[in-house]
């Protein structure tokens, strides 16, 4: 990217410094007013050349404008005409060897094949005509051609990584303190959608009566064994967002239900009432996405004061 910026940079630097003289004044008499332009042109050129090597980007807004500059310079060029003095010329030949040191610090050995480069222009020793096909035919379509395949590179990039629709499909499950599996499918356009989850441990807990986390039942007390057991469901659902390639989160409520029950001396199971619920439950989670991997962590909290970690895996596309 840097270095089709810095070719594309080159060029536009030659083009707009060299189209304003002939240009803007066609008979010559205000080219000292000309030649301020061109040095400050070529001034901008290498900061823009300089701040490209550092790291710093250089904005599709602002090449587009130049290449609408080029443009309007090759329609103003179709008549125009003038000549400089010797005076004018030595003080033009001066801005553009300044111009030239300029960029001399930032040429490096080309690793791929090079981009069209500027002519050398030769010193002259007498007044000289610019006419616009040397400008516009000459040297616009290297730079038009650079700038074309610029865009078409970042058009592809985008198009990889942008596609609008995308479905993510995970194996999901309650790790702590009660163990539940299941699956969770997330849907979005654009970055933007919704997921449904569920999961639980899929066990049977039947029971022939009811008591209390105090051994009370309707019929007296229970005599238990010591052996108990537990099943746990979990079905939520809710809003889906992904604020970059790797980073989404998620908001839901739903359902979580939750039975526990303890076995007597006569091998028969009471439900423990104080100790099992339905309960309506809040829903949140993160999810980090490396295509097409997508990973979730997460948590599920109900109003009798129930919470349930969950981690989840599965793949997005």
């Amino acid at each position: 990217m840097r270095n089709i910026l810095g070719h594309i940079l080159l060029c536009f630097a030659l083009m707009l410094c060299l189209g304003p003289m002939a240009a803007a004044f066609p008979q010559g008499d205000d080219y000292d007013l000309a030649l301020d332009k061109y040095a400050r042109i070529c001034d901008r050129c290498v900061e823009l050349r300089t701040g490209i090597e550092s790291g710093q980007s250089v904005s599709m807004a602002e090449l587009k404008g130049l290449l609408a500059e080029l443009s309007s310079l090759r329609k103003t060029l179709s008549n125009a005409s003038g000549k400089m003095s010797a005076m004018q010329t030595e003080r033009f030949e001066a801005i553009k060897a300044k111009y030239m040191q300029g960029m001399k610090v930032f040429e490096k050995k080309p690793v791929r094949p090079a981009f069209t480069t500027i002519p050398k222009i030769e010193p002259v020793t007498e007044s000289v005509e610019v006419t616009p096909n040397e400008i516009s035919e000459g040297a616009l379509r290297p730079a038009m051609k650079s700038l074309r395949l610029n865009v078409q590179r970042q058009r592809s990039l985008s198009e990889k990584y942008s596609k609008p629709f995308k479905i993510a499909i995970l194996a999901d499950a309650g790790i702590f303190p009660t163990k539940s599996y299941g699956a969770m499918a997330v849907a979005t356009w654009n970055n933007i959608g919704a997921y449904a989850n569920y999961r639980g441990n899929f066990r049977k807990n039947e029971y022939s009566y009811t008591c209390t986390s105090d051994g009370v039942t309707e019929y007296g007390r229970i005599w238990a064994t010591g052996k108990a057991r537990v099943s746990r469901t979990v079905a939520t659902a809710g809003f889906v967002m992904f604020t970059s390639r790797r980073f989404g989160f998620r908001v839901g409520a739903g359902m979580t239900s939750y039975t526990c029950c303890w076995e007597d001396v006569s091998g028969q199971w009471a439900k423990v009432k104080d100790r099992s619920f339905k309960s309506p439950a809040a829903d949140a989670g993160i999810f980090l996405t490396f295509s097409p991997l997508i990973l979730s962590v997460g948590g599920t909290a109900d109003i009798s004061g129930h919470a349930d970690v969950q981690v989840g895996v599965g793949v997005r596309f």
